[in-house]
């Protein structure tokens, strides 16, 4: 799964069109809102291997617009695939802090509370961190657990052999952690907060997101097994445009091991974007510094501009799979894309990238209006 710190810069960057005077509009401002996010998508898949497929849902004002685009030989061609299956990967971890936000809200934890009295084995040593620390990574704990690399891993599908029990051996014997209460982002914390929940509740980290998350919202084609999709599979590339393989996650699910379509994805902004869900609102809410644009809440990265306005955003990759997701909530609008753009490839930023750049012009056209 992709760096996240690699793209604050960009990000920042992107987002800093605040500043901008009303006399120094771009040409691109002539497109309409679709046609110039169907510009931009057809032109930049185009820069992509054949198979390289897009699939964008934008919601403004309670109106969703699907986008998608597909390279076939050479050509790009536009397609209806707001129904197709990708890997999210690390935006899984947005879904594992709303299951935690659940907990909270239903008084079965504190967001302070300790992990470790919740679970049936004692950790190594005085190793301590939150609930709170674990959605926020700010735990101290590495990106990986130490011991992932000690077990023969198939690095075209790295977590597959990484089962509880070298999740438990990790927790009770090598555990340690470094620069605890600074944001250090974490896909072992992610793994260690499901494995935490599902003890809690005594139910498995896919039932808990079919009942907490995806039957609440009616997303019908989100899971993380595979044999349960039935839409189509959108094929995972490598960097050069070659089927590869699926990620399995096994104990650490909760970073990255959903499956799910831009359809189904755009049912869970639109019900942010609503405000009356509690245990949404509670993983929007800051908990730590990352920097001075920068913060993260439960799950949530957040952008913070000048004039104070927050836009929520995490992305997400695996071997085959590149996804970018952001939430507007001051102006009712949110986005979510989705590629088979693989984030080993060098060019998986083009991903948050695209998405950013599609915000920025509706900020610019509404600013003109």
């Amino acid at each position: 799964m992709k760096k996240i710190t690699t793209f604050l810069l960009l990000l920042i960057t992107v987002f800093s069109f605040a500043q901008e005077r009303k006399g120094e509009r771009k040409a691109k401002l002539e497109y309409s809102d679709p046609e110039y996010i169907q510009k931009l998508l057809e032109d930049k898949a185009y820069e992509f291997p054949n198979k390289t497929e897009f699939s964008l849902a934008l919601i403004k004002n309670g109106e969703v617009k699907y986008y998608g685009f597909v390279k076939e030989k050479d050509s790009v061609i536009a397609v209806q695939n707001q129904d197709a299956i990708f890997e999210i990967g690390s935006i899984s971890k947005v879904f594992t802090s709303t299951l935690l936000a659940d907990l909270i809200n239903r008084k079965k934890v504190k967001a302070t509370d300790e992990v470790n009295k919740k679970l049936p084995f004692k950790m190594k040593d005085t190793v301590r961190f939150t609930y709170e620390e674990l959605a926020s990574h700010t735990s101290g704990l590495p990106r990986l657990p130490t011991n992932l690399m000690t077990i023969a891993v198939d690095m075209s599908n790295p977590y597959a052999a990484y089962t509880n029990e070298f999740l438990e051996d990790y927790l009770k014997n090598s555990v340690s952690l470094y620069n605890k209460g600074k944001y250090a982002y974490s896909n072992a914390g992610a793994g260690i907060l499901a494995y935490a929940i599902e003890k809690i509740e005594k139910k498995s980290y896919e039932d808990l997101l079919q009942k907490k998350i995806f039957q609440k919202y009616k997303m019908e084609n989100s899971t993380t097994q595979r044999d349960k999709v039935t839409n189509r599979f959108v094929a995972p590339l490598d960097y050069r445009g070659n089927v590869t393989s699926n990620w399995d996650f096994k104990s650490l699910a909760g970073a990255g091991a959903i499956l799910s379509s831009t359809e189904d994805l755009a049912k869970f902004l639109e019900a942010n974007l609503l405000g009356k869900d509690k245990n949404l609102t509670i993983t929007r809410e800051e908990r730590a510094k990352v920097s001075e644009r920068m913060s993260v809440g439960l799950g949530w990265h957040i952008i913070n501009r000048k004039d104070n306005h927050k836009v929520y955003w995490h992305n997400g990759a695996t071997g085959g799979y590149s996804s970018s997701m952001i939430l507007d909530v001051e102006n009712n609008q949110a986005m979510v894309l989705l590629t088979n753009i693989s984030g080993l490839s060098p060019r998986t930023g083009l991903v948050d990238q695209i998405n950013f750049m599609i915000l920025k012009h509706l900020f610019e056209t509404a600013e003109k209006k």
